[in-house]
């Protein structure tokens, strides 16, 4: 099987359903997952292609929910053409985008018009948006969040770049934390902290998932949640080169790291986007509009 190919069912021995792992065959329908089968040799319903993974672990591909694209506007400083195929040789299946670094920021329904328009067809996984809170843009936030943005991020002190102004506020604001890196660079430090499979769940798919209203569709294997999974070794180790790096400029700390959990396939909603360190021909990630249930009186 090759990257781009729609993919009917993944069996592995290893398959982190819940807090265990086990063997099982995940079948999938219209980008959704069907079912969980106990028996891995058990055929898919539809007769279509099985991904046999061996013993590599399956589990829920990774919501990052805390990226910088910086499209458009600053496009000599990340794309979104290689940001989410950096996203996607990570394990990482959902980004949220934040709303400032771009030009125009996404601090108005206008702006976030033209955020969207940018990523249409540039994306190799999911993608949905923050919107930007600054001084004197109160009423274009209702307009935001029936437009789908997944919430608002603002500053208290200045945010580095001058359209993005920061607001004032009395009431102190605790922002979540952000998990970022991709699945290796979090294993590496993390199983030797004594983490376990399950932790990297909650952390790094459950929780971005729920802080984003995505919960309902991202970051858990059940039926009816999109097939989103990563495929990876947790016991393989690898070097950080410029070759393996996808992200638009190359500078990074982790050069000649020798990291631990090799991602060896990224699936998005079915679609095999990343596999054996190839990406699909084309980009198959789809723009996400939250459905809020914000109480909209509030704004």
């Amino acid at each position: 099987m090759e990257a781009g190919s729609t993919v009917s069912a993944v069996r592995s021995t290893k398959v982190l359903i819940g807090d265990e792992v086990r063997p099982a065959l995940i079948t999938i329908k219209d980008g959704k997952i069907h079912n969980i089968l106990p028996d891995p040799g058990a055929s898919a319903h539809d007769g279509g292609e099985v991904l046999d993974v061996g013993d590599s672990v399956v589990m829920p591909g990774l919501v990052d929910c805390h990226v910088h694209v910086n499209e458009p506007g600053r496009t000599i400083w990340e794309g979104y053409w290689t940001a989410t195929q950096a996203a996607a040789a990570g394990g990482v299946t959902t980004i949220v985008d934040m709303p400032l670094n771009s030009i125009p920021p996404t601090t108005s329904l206008m702006n976030f018009h033209e955020k969207l328009q940018a990523a249409t067809g540039q994306c190799f996984v999911d993608t949905a948006f923050w919107g930007g809170v600054v001084p004197g843009n109160q009423l274009e936030l209702r307009p935001m969040v029936q437009a789908g943005v997944a919430g608002f991020k603002c500053f208290l002190i200045h945010s580095g770049v001058d359209e993005f102004p920061h607001f004032h506020a009395e009431q102190e604001v605790h922002p979540p934390p952000a998990e970022n890196g991709g699945l290796p660079l979090f294993w590496t430090s993390a199983h030797k902290r004594g983490f376990a499979f399950p932790d990297v769940v909650k952390l790094l798919c459950k929780e971005p998932a729920r802080l984003c209203r995505l919960d309902n569709q991202k970051g858990s294997l059940m039926p009816g949640h999109d097939a989103d999974l990563v495929i990876w070794d947790p016991e393989k180790e690898f070097t950080v080169k410029e070759e393996n790096i996808h992200h638009k400029n190359k500078l990074t700390p982790y050069l000649g790291l020798t990291l631990c959990g090799e991602v060896k396939g990224t699936i998005v909603r079915g679609k095999l986007v990343y596999f054996n360190g190839s990406f699909s021909p084309q980009p198959l990630g789809q723009s996400l509009l939250i459905n809020q249930t914000l109480n909209l009186a509030s704004l």
